[in-house]
């Protein structure tokens, strides 16, 4: 527990040096302040767009998404289960991926992350976002998780829709598991040479079997 509790304060801390920072520069910007039932003081700062920016993540939420499950990967709204496709992805921090804290908790289980320390990608503060997941049981301590843009690099048919080349599908790794294919690929195209360059890669369906459980991921295979 202790490892929840040392992240909500380095949140609150990191949040209430945000605060002083935007009031200094702006001090009409602040618009009010009160004590939440916890103690803890929540001070409220007008946002901008640079800080929204900051705290959604790299893909609009319209983006049509890729979720893998231990069958294959579904694409959006679509009952088909892929097995692989091709796209291609730009190996440049915050433009072809985005690296942020994750935890889990709750059942059925819900997510909630922070790419800065500071604020929640489902709106307040990470600070907040931490309380909430200790107060519902059940919940990790913040791991790493990436959000990543895939492009596709040719028309992938499916029976109840085309995408075509060039639609951009969000993959977000949200478990460690998933990560760990993630940062397994990232590793080796940067023994390649390839980071900070676009590259084709052939995304493929993995099941994961442990403890009984079994789940989904995705993996990375690098083609040109």
């Amino acid at each position: 527990m202790s490892g929840i509790q040392d992240a909500i304060n380095q949140a609150q801390a990191h949040a209430a040096d945000v605060v002083a920072n935007e009031a200094n520069l702006a001090a009409t910007d602040l618009i009010e302040g009160h004590v939440a039932s916890s103690g803890q003081m929540k001070t409220f700062v007008k946002p901008t767009m640079t800080s929204v920016a900051a705290s959604t993540g790299l893909l609009p939420r319209s983006t049509i998404y890729l979720k893998p499950t231990e069958h294959g990967m579904k694409i959006g709204k679509n009952k088909e289960m892929l097995q692989e496709f091709e796209a291609e992805i730009d190996l440049t921090d915050d433009v072809g991926f985005m690296l942020k804290h994750t935890i889990r908790f709750g059942n059925p289980a819900q997510y909630l992350s922070s790419y800065d320390g500071s604020g929640c990608n489902k709106g307040g503060t990470w600070g907040d976002a931490l309380q909430k997941g200790r107060m519902a049981g059940k919940c990790t301590d913040p791991y790493f998780a990436a959000e990543i843009k895939l492009v596709l690099t040719k028309d992938l048919k499916m029976k109840e829709e085309t995408l075509k080349a060039g639609a951009v599908v969000s993959y977000d790794t949200s478990s460690p598991s998933r990560f760990s294919d993630w940062s397994y690929f990232y590793d080796a195209a940067a023994k390649a040479g390839l980071v900070g360059q676009k590259v084709r890669v052939k995304v493929i369906a993995r099941e994961i079997n442990h403890n009984g459980n079994n789940w989904g991921t995705v993996s990375f295979e690098i083609i040109g």
